[in-house]
């Protein structure tokens, strides 16, 4: 836990083009009291694409200060929490979280959960 009292928590998806700067932004306006929201990509896609940016606006989430980068740009050990959201079409939201433990994380499955669900609504389920 950082000295922020907040868990730092790093969505990972493919690009780090949608689903993880999308939960980065959801994170950053949700949960901003517990959780100190980044992203990054196994393969960056090095941008964050018009539609996602979109998306998030027409949600009501801001694409501000979100770019594109790779697991390399991140300090493993500023992360508290990492969470894959891997492609997983035709499995359920919550397959990413299957192994999910936050019992020594600040973040109560309470405010986890609806964060999935928003990044579930707003991609389409993608």
């Amino acid at each position: 836990m950082d000295h922020k009292g907040k868990t730092r928590v790093l969505f990972v998806c493919i690009g780090n083009a949608c689903r993880s700067p999308m939960a980065e932004a959801i994170a950053r306006k949700e949960a901003n009291d517990v959780i100190e929201a980044s992203s990054a990509g196994f393969y960056p896609m090095g941008m964050i694409p018009e539609m996602t940016q979109t998306i998030l606006e027409r949600s009501g989430y801001s694409a501000n200060g979100l770019r594109s980068k790779g697991l390399r740009e991140i300090v493993s050990e500023e992360i508290d929490l990492v969470v894959n959201l891997r492609d997983t079409r035709g499995l359920s939201p919550w397959r990413s979280l299957c192994r999910l433990r936050t019992g020594r994380f600040q973040i109560p499955m309470t405010r986890m959960m609806p964060l999935i669900r928003e990044l579930w609504r707003i991609s389409g389920g993608v």
